[in-house]
């Protein structure tokens, strides 16, 4: 954060509940890892036991897995191999890279590429081989998931000579997809291309089909200095913020068409504390406007 966030944060009093929520990050992600398994959790919960409240593990994720090590690999080594039974977050992606080799989650192997590139600055290159074959099938898929090809092509940009062009022929073919999907207001729909879904759905996107390529784009600016990547980032970021709840609320789902909201509840914690922030810094870093004010609102709601 730069300083200017970090002295507003503070006046609003928000300083401490962010360092109190990456402690609750922190204590729970181990609970949700299985060092046998070397895998995480697709849910946590609170489970009523004979001996009080329980974290009780429930299925398993490889996103999830590759997003935990993205956050954990933040900490320092010592505090990687607390959190995950010894192994650190470079040596859990490896894992994962092996994992992720023939899944058939789009999503899954972007976000285990984009870590093998930021954690490891490894340029995974049977992974960026994967995400080319689900670009060029034909098939449909999902708006997060292709904005998460372009932001691991990104992140594996800056490795330079070690990163073959391939990433970037994937990066730009997953970004023009997006660029071609936007809604006149900034708004994505759900699926791309968006016609290969019923015409009930086709013109309805969630809030992670805005963030997600929010952060693709103004990466892809950053990195490649096209301004219309930055543009579409902007009118996306700009619209969702304009339409952002009195409490600070960000809204579920949204309408390509007219820009609107199409479904405001439930708000879910994650877009308030961690998305909306994520994404709208990153947009800011590559130039764009600085919507601190509306991510210091959406921390006032929890």
């Amino acid at each position: 954060m730069t300083m200017s966030r970090i002295a507003l944060a503070a006046e609003r009093g928000l300083d401490a509940q962010v360092q109190h929520l990456l402690g609750v990050g922190r204590r729970g992600l181990p609970r949700a890892y299985d060092e046998k398994s070397s895998e995480f959790a697709q849910t946590l919960r609170g489970v009523v036991g004979s001996d009080g409240i329980l974290a009780w593990r429930e299925g398993t994720n490889l996103r999830y897995a590759a997003m935990a090590a993205l956050g954990l690999s933040r900490l320092t080594v010592d505090e990687q191999r607390d959190a995950l039974a010894g192994t650190s977050a470079g040596e859990l992606i490896a894992i994962l890279a092996s994992r992720a080799a023939d899944h058939a989650d789009p999503g899954a192997v972007a976000l285990v590429a984009w870590a093998e590139a930021e954690v490891n600055q490894r340029f995974a290159a049977g992974l960026f081989t994967r995400l080319g074959e689900f670009l060029d099938s034909g098939e449909p898929l999902p708006t997060v998931d292709v904005s998460w090809i372009v932001t691991a092509s990104t992140v594996a940009d800056r490795l330079g000579a070690d990163r073959p062009s391939e990433a970037s022929a994937v990066g730009e073919k997953a970004a023009h997809l997006l660029l071609e999907a936007q809604g006149v207001l900034g708004i994505f729909p759900h699926v791309l291309p968006a016609d290969s879904q019923s015409r009930w759905r086709r013109h309805v996107g969630s809030f992670a089909d805005q963030v997600y390529p929010i952060q693709a784009l103004a990466r892809m600016s950053k990195l490649t200095g096209d301004r219309r990547m930055l543009d579409a980032a902007e009118a996306t970021a700009q619209r969702i913020c304009d339409l952002q709840g009195p409490d600070g609320q960000w809204w579920w789902h949204y309408d390509t068409r007219t820009g609107d909201v199409v479904e405001a509840f439930p708000v879910y914690s994650v877009h308030q504390h961690a998305m909306a922030p994520m994404v709208l810094f990153d947009l800011a870093d590559a130039g764009g406007a600085d919507h601190t004010a509306a991510i210091m609102h959406g921390l006032d709601w929890i």
